[in-house]
């Protein structure tokens, strides 16, 4: 009987081993004197070999809790066996716990001392708790202990991966792979077609940037069905592309609500971006061109928008003081990424009539294993308007004014564990521009979001809360001279509740997110002029000369998708569309997206 057990549980099959033991636990319990001393230790053996199978299948799935109550018996019965440690240091490192796992290895090294199971976990999870040097030791030891197998590469390639350097990351899994295929009997493995497409995810959740657009690089998913050759497959997969030279293109429209020539704008932009990865996807180089094209309306058509443009009020349209209904010019962007540190210079598009120098600094250090801290500050154009984002010029005088840029710092904290994440921080800006009036910004938000719902590590639904608040000094979202054209409220407040399913089913991968909630917002009157003392007198005789104030509540929201395509094991392209109404405007834009990767396949 016991050997019908031990059978199968090497089939995995914990019901029929569960079964097996019970008969022989009766047996013996009918006939004690039958039962040999060799046998009871069989007995206890395979059922530690089926708790420590049991409790993996639960900590594969993140129910440690599950799992300990499986293990905590055995240790106490059999606290010699070095197995149930090894299991129970599995359960600590899915727990995020590389400390207390690594004492659970070092009392299995003690019992078995060249055990090559228990020399790895002690690698990794030294590795884990950034203890690197020992990490790098007990590596040393498995190598020596097992030379040629896979495990001492595998382990080999944690070690480069903690320590950031994918490309010998990769030279390690490389060689496990095929040190595995040769114990399978399968001799040289095969080449990128034998790589399923499942192997590719990109990475879904990156945000259009001004001057940078929108990428669709490499990101790594563990899926706890795959074997060891699987997973290995998967990560050789990952690492290539990750560590490929790499193009990203769109074709952006989006579209705000506004009025002919003030504020309505619809931008057309074909972002193109190269990047070169040194020795990871953390330590790139990245440079941008953009095409765009602005188009907004006439202010001029009618009397109504013309007397909130520029002088006009005052001034009159010259006769030479035509208004194009649209503006185009191509931004560049140079961006470089190391780990926690990136940076950013460039220009708002060349050929617009005002243009900027733009860029940023951000850090981001982890300060614990679940807490990083994220500090950035830079200059940002501000894209509300064609006057804020490109500047324009003023039919009464033909000088320009406009070209608006947000001079910012922010600080936060972030919390990041399995299932979920929390955040909280704020900032300050300084926001001017040419020939307009200077004004400052606070800011500050909180929120986070769980997991509710996954399928087998496939599919994710997630629900968050986001509490917001920003303030400016003065009301600029109007279109006169001295005016900047971007919203501004004197105080807007937001409570909204995030939903977000995401997906990936073989070449398909997608997200929807969809946001909705409740803000209030209130701006203060301005004068038509408040950069001219001269103007404001002159409008003041021909009135009106000043905004009023205006204040409102109600339901805010946005919602955003994508779907994203490979089509080859270079190739993904992807659609996106997002619809959003906060403060006075909505806005509707959507996405074409093509990313290729020179892998060397």
């Amino acid at each position: 009987m016991l050997a019908y057990a031990g059978m199968y549980l090497r089939m995995r099959s914990s019901f029929d081993t569960t079964r097996c033991l019970d008969a022989f636990d009766t047996m013996a319990k009918a006939h004690p004197a039958d039962i040999t001393f060799e046998q009871t230790r069989a007995r206890d053996q395979i059922a530690i070999g089926l708790a420590v199978m049991t409790a993996d299948n639960f900590d594969r799935y993140g129910q440690t809790a599950q799992a300990t109550q499986v293990l905590a018996p055995v240790l106490r019965a059999h606290p010699d066996s070095a197995e149930a440690h090894l299991a129970m240091g599995r359960v600590y490192q899915t727990r995020n716990m590389a400390a207390r796992a690594l004492e659970e290895d070092e009392i299995a090294l003690r019992l078995k001392p060249t055990n090559i199971y228990a020399l790895a976990a002690a690698a990794r999870d030294a590795g884990g708790a950034h203890h690197l040097a020992q990490a790098k030791g007990y590596a040393t030891r498995l190598a020596q202990e097992d030379p040629d197998g896979p495990m001492s590469w595998e382990v080999r390639s944690d070690i480069e991966r903690i320590e950031g350097n994918s490309r010998a990351q990769l030279v390690d899994v490389e060689h496990a792979r095929h040190t595995q295929c040769s114990l399978d009997g399968e001799g040289e493995c095969g080449g990128h077609e034998s790589f399923l497409p499942d192997y590719r995810w990109p990475y879904i959740d990156s945000e259009y940037l001004d001057l940078h657009g929108a990428t669709l690089p490499a990101s790594y998913h563990y899926i706890p069905e795959d074997d060891s050759p699987e997973a290995m497959d998967r990560q050789i997969v990952y690492l290539r592309d990750s560590i490929s030279p790499q193009f990203d293109a769109n074709t952006f429209v989006r579209s705000r609500t506004g009025i002919a020539g003030l504020g309505q704008l619809t931008e057309f932009a074909i972002p193109i971006t190269a990047t070169l990865p040194f020795e990871s996807w953390e330590h790139r180089l990245s440079f941008s061109v953009t095409p765009t094209l602005l188009f907004t309306g006439d202010p001029l058509d009618n009397a109504y928008s013309a007397h909130q443009f520029g002088t006009v009020a005052v001034n009159g349209a010259q006769p030479w003081g035509y208004h194009h209904y649209y503006t185009q010019g191509v931004g560049l962007s140079l961006n470089y990424v190391n780990h926690w540190f990136s940076a950013d210079v460039g220009s708002s598009p060349l050929g617009f009539p005002i243009t900027n120098v733009v860029g940023g600094l951000e850090f981001a250090p982890r300060l614990t294993r679940n807490l990083g801290l994220r500090i950035s500050g830079g200059r940002r154009m501000v894209t509300d308007s064609e006057l804020s984002y490109a500047g324009e010029r003023d039919p009464g005088t033909g000088k320009l004014w406009g070209g608006v840029t947000r001079l910012f710092g922010h600080g936060a904290l972030e919390w990041s564990a399995p299932g979920w994440n929390a955040y909280a921080g704020g900032g300050f800006a300084y926001l001017s521009g040419t020939n307009v009036i200077g004004n400052t910004e606070t800011e500050a938000g909180a929120g986070g979001s769980a997991t509710v719902w996954q399928f087998h590590d496939r599919q994710w639904l997630r629900v968050g809360l986001d509490l917001m608040y920003f303030g400016y000094k003065r009301n600029a979202y109007f279109f006169t001279w001295g005016q900047g054209g971007y919203f501004s409220p004197r105080q807007y407040y937001g409570a909204m509740v995030p939903v977000e399913w995401s997906g990936h089913d073989r070449r398909w991968t997608w997200f929807l997110r969809g946001e909705a909630g409740y803000q209030y917002y209130r701006s203060n009157g301005e004068p038509y002029f408040p950069t001219s003392n001269v103007l404001q007198a002159k409008g003041d005789e021909n009135p009106p000369s000043y905004y009023g104030d205006e204040s409102a509540s109600g339901l805010a929201g946005n919602v955003r998708g994508r779907l994203v395509y490979q089509v080859d094991h270079r190739l993904r392209v992807g659609l996106e569309g997002g619809y959003s109404r906060a403060g006075s405007w909505s806005e509707t834009s959507g996405m074409w997206m093509a990313h290729y990767t020179l892998d060397g396949q």
